[in-house]
């Protein structure tokens, strides 16, 4: 997760006029990873291992890979979120709050009913399904997202702050990704 929050924190500053698209490119390939997660463990299953290192590297692979995207994913819905340093401290503690709450209940509902529920395999195309979902959601946001930075932009100093953010849904959607992807931690590590 650190890795990915530091990968992401710089990647926020390469493209920093696209950080919805990366979110939700990185939802996206979570969702995938998701997915195919059994496709790729029996893949990485057959791979002959002698050595306790090479089990290792195997292991973070499988692990890493997602685990590296989820780390991502604060860092840049903060920065997406924010307009600007003197907002991002309350932004961040919205963001973890709303990210941590869905994600305790998408690991009760995760071990408690979806596995038992609908098994692994199910469990597993549901919760990619939903984060592919929110990451076609984010990165269409983008550009609405670009339009009105520009425009709070414009707005000279003297104006009165507007009423209401049209992204107020968005935190509904990380509560979501935040269900989602503890929800499928769980599920990863039954399997």
């Amino acid at each position: 997760l650190a890795v990915g929050y530091f990968l992401y924190g710089h990647l926020s500053r390469v493209f920093p006029g696209s950080l919805f698209k990366l979110y939700g490119i990185t939802e996206f390939l979570i969702g995938v990873w998701a997915v195919f997660s059994p496709k790729i463990y029996h893949l990485l299953t057959q791979i002959p291992l002698n050595y306790f290192l090479a089990e290792i590297g195997v292991t973070l692979l499988f692990l890493g890979v997602p685990t590296i995207l989820m780390g991502g994913t604060i860092p840049i819905l903060t920065q997406a979120l924010s307009s600007g340093m003197q907002s991002a401290t309350r932004t961040h503690s919205r963001v973890y709050a709303f990210h941590t709450f869905g994600a305790a209940l998408g690991s009760l509902l995760a071990g408690f009913y979806l596995l038992p529920r609908l098994g692994l395999p199910l469990s597993l195309f549901y919760a990619g399904a939903i984060n592919m979902a929110v990451g076609i959601i984010f990165y269409l946001a983008n550009e609405i997202h670009v339009t009105e930075k520009n425009l709070a932009q414009e707005i000279p100093i003297d104006a009165p702050p507007p009423v209401r953010s049209p992204y107020r849904w968005l935190w509904v959607v990380a509560f979501i990704s935040g269900f989602v992807t503890i929800g499928l931690a769980t599920i990863l590590i039954r399997l």
